[in-house]
């Protein structure tokens, strides 16, 4: 049985597609999704949630919303600091009855956030450590946007330099 060239060629062509596609995604096995903000031990903080968070701020007057990645960064940290604190921690219905003069039908993600916020108030040095020991064995993620997480730092926002020195050392011309 003889193989013709166009088969072979159609082939070749198919395995060069599948290639070309399966690549880029296995490299892109440890980034959350479209639509995820982070990943922390398989618990999707999700883009939409900061979204609640910020239009929530935006209804109390004088409020300054965080930056998203300070969000982000609080969301990330928020179970280590919970599960430090234990009891200590107010709970979420404490926080909805505090925030609740202020914005009537806040959040749940808005609750989460300023939950968190309280119980990292409450850290002490020892306490803070071991959240940065069970953060740093844990399995989170970041989506680049936001930055990228770092052991024993949290989530560090991405730096960008964006002024390149000319090759020959001089500085660049507009």
């Amino acid at each position: 049985m003889q193989v013709s060239r166009s088969r072979v060629a159609r082939v070749a062509a198919a395995l060069t597609l599948a290639t070309a596609v399966v690549l880029p995604l296995s490299a892109c096995g440890s980034m959350p999704g479209p639509g995820v903000a982070a990943v922390v031990d398989g618990q999707r903080i999700n883009e939409s949630d900061l979204d609640a968070i910020a239009a929530d701020f935006a209804k109390v007057q004088g409020a300054q919303a965080p930056s998203r990645t300070e969000i982000v960064s609080v969301l990330v940290a928020r179970p280590f600091v919970l599960e430090a604190l234990g009891a200590r921690a107010l709970s979420e219905q404490g926080v909805k009855e505090l925030l609740g003069r202020d914005v009537p039908e806040v959040t749940d993600p808005t609750v989460q956030f300023v939950q968190a916020i309280s119980a990292q108030q409450q850290l002490d040095q020892q306490t803070a450590a071991v959240v940065q020991t069970e953060m740093a064995a844990a399995n989170i993620e970041v989506s680049p946007r936001y930055g990228a997480f770092e052991p024993g730092e949290g989530v560090v926002p991405v730096q960008e330099n964006w002024i390149v020195p000319a090759a020959d050392g001089a500085a660049p011309t507009p």
